[in-house]
């Protein structure tokens, strides 16, 4: 046997096996950076959609509507009322009701991929609300239904679907 070394045959054969190799390797990598940059987008997307569903629970939270009217466009857009509160006496420990005339309002609107309540955008970094987005009502007996539908968009056009609905009841200023 020759002791001299590598062959052309065999040298030109690792070199081929490395390059498979490495380009097996860099497809990998590739699909490795996508996956993460996939996750990473649906990961701020759904951030994103959380801070719109407890922005909301928030405002109906502290609200405490009794009432509603439709927008004039009657498009994506509500308008929550409160006529009334009970609110605790520091002063004799009981529970007052207080009016509120004119009633307090809140509006939420979906326009130009933006939620707006009171006329303010509640901000989202990275991404719109697409045209499917939707604020829709209903009413059964004295329960209003209000279900807010939220379709993030991407800067790459991927879409994520949120929803939350709040409730209700109608009602009329008790009588004192």
């Amino acid at each position: 046997m020759d002791k001299r070394g590598l062959g052309l045959l065999e040298l030109l054969g690792a070199i081929i096996i490395f390059g498979l190799m490495v380009s097996m390797l860099s497809v990998l990598i590739s699909f490795i950076i996508n996956a993460s940059d996939k996750i990473s987008e649906k990961s701020r997307a759904n951030t994103e959609g959380m801070y719109l569903i407890s922005t909301i629970d928030s405002k109906f939270r502290d609200f405490g509507a009794t009432d509603y009217q439709i927008c004039d466009d009657g498009v994506d857009c509500i308008i929550i009322e409160s006529h009334f509160q009970y609110v605790l006496n520091e002063d004799t420990q009981s529970i007052d009701l207080e009016t509120y005339d004119p009633a307090l309002k809140l509006e939420f609107e979906i326009i130009d991929g933006g939620l707006y309540i009171d006329g303010i955008q509640v901000m989202l970094r990275g991404f719109t609300l697409h045209e499917e987005s939707s604020i829709e009502t209903t009413v059964l007996t004295n329960t209003v239904r209000i279900k807010f539908y939220f379709v993030l968009v991407s800067d790459d056009l991927s879409t994520y679907a949120f929803t939350v609905t709040k409730s209700f009841e109608i009602q009329e200023i008790p009588q004192t």
